[in-house]
């Protein structure tokens, strides 16, 4: 008997990924509004838009932290 139920499962798990990871697929989160305890706003992008603005986002820590030194003259 789990021989016969292990593929059906198998299958359901080889559809599951291709669905986690569409980039088209719009994902909708709630941000904290800076300044305000219990605000928030809900932004909504694909999955794609969401990659590249984390990827924005740590390009621009990663220039702030390895930047801040070669302007300041005492380092």
């Amino acid at each position: 008997m789990l021989l016969c139920a292990a593929p059906v499962i198998a299958a359901d798990d080889a559809a599951a990924p291709s669905n986690k990871r569409d980039p088209n697929k719009m994902v909708c989160e709630n941000e904290e509004v800076i300044g305000s305890r219990l605000a928030t706003k809900r932004v909504c992008m694909t999955r794609a838009q969401w990659a590249e603005r984390q990827r924005a986002d740590r390009a621009l820590v990663e220039r702030s932290q390895t930047g801040s030194c070669e302007r300041q003259a005492g380092c």
